[in-house]
């Protein structure tokens, strides 16, 4: 007689010996499954989705086409000799950049995951998640602060007399050099002779023209960040550093006030406000761009500029620092390895083409890049010969580049305040374009791990509005007269190792640990195709290969923190460290405490203890302390085999496989679904 079967299970049983401790015992996969699956069901659409096709595309193109194109490009491309950033940087785009672009969407479309939680794929490597999130933050803090620089510019953008654009302002010195006096110096020709630049330097009591500073200079280091310019230092004009804090600015405050509560206003409903505000940001800006390409090549010296751009410096490709620093770029550019690329793509349609986007987006960025740096250089052309001196000595090479190249150029202009305050504005929209689908990454990532603060329409938006007011705090600090160098020590140290290692790990913990093939496969389960040779290549070996040598060889050559001529400290080494430290230190955390959870203490023992058969070959030799062993394998060999009973859910049972060896047996209910074939165990 059988006995009667539970209502919605199926019993087997697992057989196991001694030596095969089972690994499933009183599973139940009932009704709690049923209430987990549910609740997996409920938080999926209460993420929310994308408007439509268009939406997500313009909103793609907006987090990746952001103001690391204008403002980091530019000055990265100069810092590493123009044209010889050229050839690593696309190098880096395609062996890099675009199969982990095409990875991640499709890693993010796949699982409908954020950052954090896409890591149920590998539960041990959930770390590199934290690590996603801890690289967004820093990023979203410094992208802040170059938005609130533009802000500030704006705002003294509404007038006829620009404060960059003289040198009888309380924050200029007799260093500062109009356009008019430097095109006084250059009128000398051959049948006049004068030795007016002698004169010029002798009158403002320096000794080369590369002490010389514009209006503009003066403006950015001295009256709107209140601090010294970096090139000065080691020279008589030298004061100021990252320890010359003091008090926030107050306008700088205000600015930065005003940014994160556009932020927090844009974000207040997440992504369904997020989709239509790009759709005017991603698009504004290549028409400014355009226009101040077409005028900058018409300044005189602009030639010499584009050249310096386009013509590499052969030498500069043997330093690693210009190759770390294009594949970083990338990263930067393409919002990779810090999963905002992972967060924006999980709300999207689970059947999207993200073959066609993963092409189409990459290309797009990049070559926006590009041809914002045409602008820049031509720019920078113009200054050298205005200065009279070498491309590469007429401005100082940091994150500030764009902030005093770009005025001398719109105050040139026609109608100069309209194109001035376009311009800034649109370096407002690209640093939105940015900053929102950052901080959208960080809160969807916790919102992810705790459902809780989605299940109320208050508590999301007191969520965000907390999270807005501690982001603000962080950032104050950057205001004060040395922020500059705390926020360029904070750039420097995001974008060099943690966007390398995180990359590294991430392809290390779904290609080799998960499975190339598995993942292609549910590739194709998503869109119908699997991934070429191409990405099945550059994800499983060639990637790997390129960040594994760049980081080991920029760890190798790492050389003394500095901003052109102002060398940090040797406490921001530590500083600097730490920061890198922060972003990482996450993988082997979260490991560590995955395995304590589990068993692994017990795990490690056991792994650690001799195992039974360790002992002499012969068992003539088995004496003292391996005298028993002989008689205690005969006593396991003859031992019947123990069962545990597994309760399986009959809507499971297609889940289940015997593919680790183990004898699975009915035991005598009876039950339609008891001779069903088991996929999964």
């Amino acid at each position: 007689m059988t006995k009667p079967v539970p209502a919605n299970e199926v019993v087997f049983t697992v057989g196991s010996g001694e030596d095969n401790p089972p690994l499933y015992k009183d599973v139940q996969l009932t009704e709690v499954e049923s209430q987990k699956e549910a609740a997996r069901e409920q938080n999926a659409q209460a993420r929310g989705a994308w408007g439509g096709q268009i939406e997500f595309l313009m909103t793609m193109i907006g987090t990746a086409v952001g103001i690391g194109n204008v403002w980091r490009f530019p000055y990265l491309c100069y810092k590493n000799g123009g044209g010889a950033f050229l050839i690593p940087y696309v190098i880096s785009l395609g062996l890099v950049g675009i199969p982990i672009f095409y990875f991640e969407l499709a890693f993010g479309q796949f699982s409908s995951l954020g950052a954090v939680r896409i890591w149920n794929i590998s539960p041990i490597c959930k770390g590199i998640g934290f690590g996603f999130v801890a690289a967004t933050f820093l990023i979203a803090m410094s992208y802040n602060v170059v938005v609130t620089w533009s802000v500030f510019y704006l705002a003294n953008s509404f007038t006829t007399n620009f404060p960059w654009s003289g040198c009888n302002n309380t924050w200029n010195d007799q260093r500062c050099t109009t356009t008019a006096e430097y095109a006084w110096m250059n009128e000398c020709n051959a049948t006049v002779k004068c030795d007016r630049i002698n004169a010029t330097l002798a009158a403002k009591n320096v000794t080369s023209l590369q002490l010389l500073e514009t209006p503009s200079e003066q403006f950015f280091y001295s009256g709107a960040m209140k601090m010294s310019n970096p090139k000065l230092f080691g020279t008589e004009y030298a004061d100021g550093g990252i320890d010359d804090f003091r008090m926030p600015d107050t306008y700088l405050l205000i600015c930065l006030a005003s940014v994160w509560i556009i932020v927090f206003l844009v974000l207040l409903k997440g992504i369904n406000s997020l989709g239509k505000i790009v759709y005017v940001v991603a698009t504004f800006p290549y028409l400014i761009i355009t226009v101040m390409l077409v005028f900058s090549c018409t300044l005189k010296g602009a030639g010499k500029g584009i050249e310096y751009y386009l013509i590499p410096d052969w030498n500069k490709l043997t330093e690693i620092q210009v190759w770390s620093d294009a594949a970083t770029q990338i990263f930067f550019s393409l919002s990779i390895c810090s999963g905002g690329m992972i967060a924006m793509s999980s709300y999207n349609n689970f059947r999207n083409n993200v073959y066609r986007d993963a092409i189409i987006i990459p290309l797009i960025n990049c070559a926006t890049s590009v041809y914002a740096g045409f602008a820049v250089f031509a720019v920078l052309g113009y200054l050298a010969e205005m200065k009279n001196v070498d491309i590469s000595e007429v401005a100082t090479a940091g994150p500030g580049l764009v902030f005093v190249v770009y005025p001398e150029a719109l105050e040139n202009m026609p109608i100069p305040t309209l194109w001035t305050i376009l311009f800034f504005l649109m370096l407002i929209m690209l640093g939105f374009s940015s900053l929102f689908s950052m901080t959208e990454t960080i809160f969807t990532s916790i919102m992810d791990l705790i459902p809780e603060l989605r299940n109320k329409v208050w508590k999301p938006i007191m969520f965000r509005g907390v999270s807005i007011l501690i982001f603000f705090a962080i950032v104050v600090p950057d205001t004060c007269p040395g922020g500059f160098y705390l926020m360029t020590l904070v750039d420097q140290a995001i974008g060099g190792y943690p966007l390398l290692l995180l990359g590294l790990a991430e392809l290390i913990a779904v290609h080799w640990i998960y499975g190339t093939s598995r993942f292609c496969d549910d590739i194709e389960l998503m869109i119908g195709r699997r991934p070429n040779i191409y990405y099945r290549a550059t994800w499983t070996v060639i990637a790997p290969v390129i960040l594994l040598f760049i980081t080991v060889a920029s760890i190798y050559q790492h050389e003394e923190l500095k901003v052109d001529k102002y060398i940090y400290p040797a406490w921001c080494e530590v500083i600097y460290w730490l920061i890198v430290m922060f972003t990482v230190v996450w993988i082997p955390i979260v490991a560590v405490v995955y395995i304590y959870k589990n068993g692994g203490l017990e795990v490690l023992r056991a792994a650690a203890a001799p195992s039974k058969n360790w002992g002499p070959a012969l068992a003539e030799n088995r004496t003292g302390i391996y005298g028993h062993k002989s008689s205690q394998m005969l006593q396991d060999i003859s031992q019947p085999q123990k069962h545990t009973k597994v309760r399986i859910a009959p809507s499971n049972i297609g889940n289940f496989q015997d593919n680790n060896g183990f004898h699975i047996q009915d035991e005598g209910y009876s039950s339609k679904e008891e001779n069903l074939p088991i996929t999964h165990l």
